[in-house]
């Protein structure tokens, strides 16, 4: 057997044997994906008459329901999980993901999640610093922070920049690892200017690199949510993103500059634009701020879910 096929029963028997020894002291079981592990303490928690709730993370051909469904017994699987008293899923295409999988949609709750860090938008002198602090040139700074993956779309952005580069003294600082990497690293030896893009490789916190650039651009093709999308815009950056994730739930409030995933076209204009006009850079970073700390701060989004706990446990309406 493959290492994966014996983690299985052996996270299923830890979920279910942590379930059954702490269902004494708890009124309910909060899992977190779709796992063996938390299946087993879907079960724990069935047998010990607790109610629970799951948290999908992913969804799509990579996705929880999708993991569970690709090997064995997975649809069997699904269907146990299927008996969890609620779903909480963090926007509205998770959610009709959930419902085309034969959940009902009144165990389903959308809650988005949460910005836990500080919301606060740097100056340019703190920029300027943090840019030499990390090696990086005084420039206009385009970031992306992320999976380098082919389905974040980011084929588009190198297609884009050597135009950008040719016309604008801008930088390009990308912030992580994955498959992507060499074709990364290829890329940037064959630019003309290629000390002008620098890749950080994985960062654990890249809250330095979000507070010493000028621009986040996010070309990404799916997302479940977008959690980097909110940090950025917690750090005062202007927005560059294809409607996926959590932007798809936004209107025209939202201060972001939405392009067609793909649109090479589309995403250079926003990019010349922002690079071009700092006024306007200021004006989406400091509108970001103010839309991230009123919609997704820790507290509000925690009231909610403490709404649908007591629902859960018959003491209120989970409004």
């Amino acid at each position: 057997l493959s290492p994966r096929w014996l983690k299985l029963p052996v996270n299923f028997i830890l979920g279910f044997s942590y379930g059954l020894a702490v269902a004494g002291r708890v009124d309910l079981f909060h899992g977190h994906c779709l796992s063996p592990f938390c299946l087993g303490a879907l079960l724990a928690a069935r047998l010990r008459r607790r109610p629970m709730a799951i948290k999908i993370c992913s969804i799509g051909t990579e996705g929880d329901i999708a993991r569970i469904r690709g090997f064995g017994p997975g649809s069997f699987f699904w269907r146990l999980f299927r008996g969890a008293d609620l779903f909480f899923a963090p926007t509205s295409d998770v959610a009709k993901e959930l419902i085309s999988e034969g959940v009902h949609p009144e165990r389903i709750g959308v809650f988005p999640n949460a910005m836990a860090g500080k919301v606060s938008l740097p100056s340019t002198s703190e920029r300027i610093a943090l840019r030499h602090r990390l090696g990086l040139g005084n420039r206009v700074t385009l970031l992306y922070v992320g999976r380098l993956h082919p389905g974040k779309g980011l084929a588009t952005l190198r297609e884009v920049w050597p135009k950008i580069a040719s016309r604008c003294d801008a930088q390009l600082l990308i912030v992580g690892d994955g498959e992507e990497m060499g074709i990364f690293s290829d890329w940037r030896e064959r630019l003309p200017e290629k000390q002008r893009v620098y890749l950080t490789g994985h960062q654990r916190d890249p809250s330095l690199y979000y507070r010493a650039s000028d621009i986040f651009v996010f070309p990404s093709l799916s997302e479940t949510f977008g959690n980097v999308v909110i940090e950025a815009m917690s750090q005062g950056l202007a927005i560059v993103t294809t409607a996926v994730g959590v932007v798809r739930e936004w209107g025209d409030e939202a201060p972001v500059i939405k392009v067609g995933i793909g649109d090479s076209s589309a995403l250079s204009r926003a990019l010349f634009e922002l690079i071009e006009q700092a006024a306007l850079r200021d004006h989406l970073g400091s509108r970001a701020t103010d839309f991230i700390a009123g919609r997704y701060g820790v507290a509000p989004i925690a009231a909610r879910y403490h709404r649908c706990y007591l629902r859960l446990l018959g003491l209120g309406d989970g409004q």
